[in-house]
């Protein structure tokens, strides 16, 4: 058995080292290498390719390989930004500290709605700013972009084993067949409405600790010469909300207990907490230099490259692979306690190395008390014949992804918590922002939130469910829903083109129709109709600006004002809106994130009043908040307001003092 590249590299590169001091010479020679890629490529893909063609007489094939040249020349003829040797456009990166969604916006101004870009030398991207292109990307062509851009073998370039595990299967990275094998588990959790229900109880009492540990803000007493304005107080709402997400991920993705937790349970989320921060502080292009260089050399010296990063990682490397670490060490012990009680409960044998001994759960997806995602996707894989196969069923999942189903779990655990964590965090913070900027919204919430209560449960506490956050709650969904317009999540996503398995032999890209547009003769009384297109080659990227486009003046108007009335009966959805994506890469976690971020803000709504900010008329509602996408957009300076109690939350015959 021949041993693979990097095998060989692990045993050869100690020697390497005592051989010579100086690292120069390697560096050098990969340089000298990307000098002549593209001349490399031309000559490989081209030259030799029509030449073939032309001895063997073929015309049709000669045509098919002339149009390969010619539609990859109408991508890189697009305006775009000026493209540098070795790196193409990737230089802006660093000087925007990889905020793509502040790059692109400059970027959109100059060259327009669609435009090019080569973050690589030899990768051609395509930027779209425009929403009908985008709604085909995701969904009328979405077999054409499944994927999302990664280097081949991306976990080769990330120090530490847990580090890698995430980066080989988080559904990010994961491609293809096992991208769905991955998708189909969580789809089956993420998207039952009764599974949900039944993580509503431990949303409640994170948002009950978030309004106890502001009450604690306030001091009682019995005098009455407190002035109104003065009970307000300063709060930085973004941390605390952060620990109260934090909670209820512990709860739903984890599994552990949050409610009268231990001083090690304490130590423990605080340890989560860190990692989470971690692994969005260390992301982004320039934390990891060598998927840059990555991107510039020849594949063949991938394995090389990735010997160097994992020998020789940056600081913010080996904090990402440190917080991943710790993560993947609770998820490793609860995932063990997870296969544990489904041996109990089915009284199977112990595990082996056989897959066809694992034990097959329940054939209904049900919650139990203390279970969690990680239980509810083992039992999916094992049920779903992916980790088991019988005589009649073949299993669903790869070969690759059997063999490390455990891996695979636990960094979808990992994914899961660190986008569950800062998402919801940052939607809700600036929900609040911007409600504490037009107070008749808030108070329209809490007229919501008070008829609700008053109707399903006036002597006790708020309880809000799944099913009561998405149908009883329209106008705080509203609202949220609007924050997230201006605010995504993720400002900006990307996909990869490549022809699916029924395209036609030979298709070398796909075509995207722009929408009609009518065109006003120079008389004035003229007008026709046009549609062009736009060609994506194979292998190229695609880059979806989701912010840009929801602050697209032909899309929405006063896109940059604050406006819930868009969600609201008579308006329809609006046809721009999709801050978590579309179609089958849609963020998996949409309706629990919506859930968690109306069951917060109602609790919150309930039991506290919000300053009214100044807002002269027609000012910018992005103005005066600074943000920054790292990983996800959130606020660079936290998120600041002035909030007190509201009356029916005083205990009798006292007043509040701060």
């Amino acid at each position: 058995m021949v041993p693979s590249l990097d095998v060989v590299l692990d045993v050869v590169w100690p020697f390497l080292l005592r051989m010579t001091d100086s690292y120069v010479l390697w560096f050098a020679f990969l340089i000298m290498v990307v000098y002549f890629r593209q001349l490399m490529n031309r000559f490989a893909h081209a030259s030799v390719r029509v030449i073939s063609v032309m001895i063997g007489g073929d015309k049709s094939r000669l045509r098919q390989e002339y149009n390969k040249v010619n539609n990859k020349k109408k991508i890189v003829r697009l305006a775009g930004p000026r493209s540098f040797p070795f790196v193409g456009s990737a230089m802006a990166l660093f000087q925007n500290q990889g905020d793509l969604d502040q790059m692109f916006a400059v970027w959109i101004k100059q060259f327009g709605k669609i435009f090019n870009m080569q973050l690589f030398v030899g990768i051609p991207a395509v930027v779209i700013a425009d929403a009908n292109l985008a709604r085909q990307v995701f969904l009328k062509k979405h077999t054409w972009f499944v994927n999302r851009p990664a280097p081949s073998n991306l976990e080769r370039f990330i120090p530490g084993t847990s580090a890698q595990h995430f980066f080989r299967w988080s559904m990010t990275v994961v491609k293809d067949a096992e991208w769905r094998s991955v998708r189909r588990a969580a789809t089956a959790v993420f998207h039952s409405n009764e599974i949900l229900n039944r993580f509503s109880p431990a949303v409640n009492e994170a948002a009950k600790r978030l309004v106890n540990d502001l009450k604690a803000l306030w001091s009682w007493n019995d005098t009455n010469d407190v002035d109104e304005d003065e009970r307000f107080v300063d709060v930085e709402i973004w941390r605390k909300i952060g620990e109260t997400t934090l909670e209820v991920i512990c709860s739903t993705v984890m599994g552990l207990e949050t409610s009268n937790a231990s001083e090690a349970s304490r130590t423990r989320h605080m340890e989560l907490l860190k990692s989470a921060r971690a692994v969005f502080a260390n992301s982004g292009f320039a934390a990891n230099p060598y998927l840059l260089i990555a991107g510039a050399v020849p594949k063949m010296f991938s394995p090389i490259l990735g010997l160097i990063a994992r020998t020789f990682p940056t600081q913010q490397m080996r904090d990402t692979s440190k917080a991943l670490e710790t993560i993947d060490h609770y998820a490793n012990e609860l995932l063990d306690e997870a296969i544990a009680q489904v041996q109990c409960e089915e009284n199977a044998p112990p595990l082996t190395a056989e897959p066809a001994s694992w034990p097959v759960p329940p054939p209904r997806l049900e919650l139990q008390e203390g279970e969690s995602i990680i239980n509810l996707m083992y039992k999916m894989w094992a049920h779903d014949k992916g980790l088991k196969s019988t005589a009649t069923a073949a299993p669903r999942i790869g070969p690759a992804l059997r063999r490390e189903w455990a891996q695979a779990i636990r960094a979808q655990a990992a994914l899961f918590f660190i986008a569950g964590y800062e998402t919801t965090a940052n939607t809700l913070s600036f929900t609040l922002y911007l409600l504490a900027r037009h107070i008749d919204w808030f108070h329209a919430i809490q007229a919501e939130v008070d008829e609700h209560h008053a109707r399903k449960n006036p002597g006790g506490q708020l309880t809000v469910t799944h099913d009561d956050a998405q149908t009883l709650f329209p106008k705080t969904m509203a609202c949220i829903r609007e924050a997230i317009r201006l605010f995504p999540p993720a400002p900006v996503t990307s996909r990869v083109c490549s022809p699916p398995s029924h395209a036609a032999s030979g298709t070398n890209g796909a075509w995207l129709d722009e929408e009609d547009e009518t065109v006003v003769s120079d008389d004035g009384g003229i007008t026709k109709t046009t549609k062009s297109t736009i060609f994506v080659p194979k292998n190229a990227d695609v880059f979806i600006a989701i912010r840009a486009i929801h602050l697209d003046p032909q899309m929405f108007s006063n896109p940059r004002t604050f406006d819930p009335q868009r969600f609201l009966p008579p308006n329809k959805e609006p046809y721009a809106w999709f801050p978590f994506g579309l179609g089958p890469r849609q963020c998996v976690a949409t309706k629990l994130a919506l859930t968690e971020a109306v069951t917060v803000l109602a609790h919150f709504a309930r039991n506290f009043d919000l300053k009214a900010a100044y807002v002269a008329p027609g000012e910018d509602d992005l103005e005066g908040l600074e943000t920054k996408m790292a990983g996800t957009l959130g606020p660079t300076k936290g998120v600041h307001l002035r909030i007190r109690p509201r009356c029916h939350v005083f205990k009798p015959n006292t007043t509040l003092t701060t």
